[in-house]
């Protein structure tokens, strides 16, 4: 869990962005949306942005509505996703012997020949 008070992270939203404040906090972007909007905390939008970036004058920022709360916010940090491990792996023992798989399974060898005499190795796997 991951907690900050209310005031920081509207300063944050407002000089970073969501996205960027999500991927910074290491939260995921929904979670921290909700809790924002839970939290009566204005959010900024996409023309805010824009006219921010293209130079125009600096865009109206709404107030944070009852500055003197000061609220802790707990935000729940985004699960990793391990990559998941192939379930079948090939390895060569030899280059004229079969191939064995994590499964037991065995391959036979298809040698197709090309016009400069290069062998290219294929194989079928059976299931």
């Amino acid at each position: 869990m991951l907690s900050i008070s209310r005031n920081d992270l509207y300063e944050k939203l407002w000089s970073i962005g969501i996205t960027k404040t999500a991927k910074e906090l290491n939260v995921p972007y929904n979670k921290l949306k909700n809790a924002c909007t839970s939290n009566d905390m204005p959010l900024p939008t996409a023309s805010y942005w824009s006219s921010l970036h293209m130079g125009n004058e600096k865009p109206v920022q709404p107030l944070l509505p009852n500055p003197n709360d000061n609220r802790i916010i707990a935000l729940g940090k985004a699960k990793k996703q391990n990559a998941v491990a192939p379930k079948k792996i090939i390895t060569a023992v030899n280059d004229k012997t079969s191939i064995s798989t994590s499964t037991e399974k065995k391959c036979r060898f298809i040698y197709k020949e090309r016009r400069k005499g290069k062998t290219d190795l294929f194989f079928i796997l059976r299931i």
